[in-house]
């Protein structure tokens, strides 16, 4: 069974390349429906995957196959922050769990550079309508802090993480409300 698995994670790898090359710099510029939905199905097959290795007590292949999960989410979906964001997270744990700080730091870094003017964005705004693709980004964000801090044994972005906690609450509230006015 390691066998076909190491296969299957080398097959992973040349089709995130593939999909990587052939998305042509989307969202700035066009790509096919095939790619997309390739891209789309490729990243879905990654979780399962992932998951077999964490299973196995493989962490450096669960790292790999969650670091091209996040090469293929770039490609097809990086306007799409409640679906990266949330990729990234999970790749960086994988890499800390291994002992990769320094990637794992990189996946929380670029989650600040990204999506920091985003939440500046909605502070901006406060009164606008929480959707659930804001509250993924930010919770996100807010995991991406907490990582910084861990990998950093430090206590730093207090005020931007109790805002984040805040404003998760708030949107949790929000959609509650909806669905209870649904029912």
């Amino acid at each position: 069974m390691d066998t076909l698995l190491q296969k299957t994670l080398t097959w992973l790898e040349q089709l995130a390349e593939e999909v990587q090359q052939r998305a042509n710099g989307y969202p700035m510029r066009s790509t096919t429906g095939e790619v997309w939905f390739t891209g789309a199905t490729i990243r879905n097959w990654s979780t399962p995957l992932a998951d077999l290795f964490d299973r196995r007590q493989k962490g450096e292949d669960k790292a790999k196959t969650l670091h091209l999960k996040c090469k293929v989410t770039s490609s097809i979906m990086s306007h799409y922050p409640n679906i990266l964001g949330p990729d990234m997270i999970e790749a960086a744990a994988a890499f800390e769990a291994i002992g990769e700080t320094t990637l794992g730091r990189s996946y929380l870094d670029a989650i600040l550079a990204d999506f920091q003017p985003m939440m500046q964005l909605l502070q901006e705004h406060p009164d606008e309508q929480v959707n659930e693709e804001d509250i993924l980004s930010m919770g996100a964000l807010l995991a991406a802090y907490e990582g910084l801090n861990r990998l950093n044994h430090s206590e730093n972005f207090g005020a931007e993480r109790a805002w984040l906690e805040a404003f998760i609450v708030k949107g949790d509230t929000r959609e509650q409300k909806e669905e209870e006015e649904m029912e």
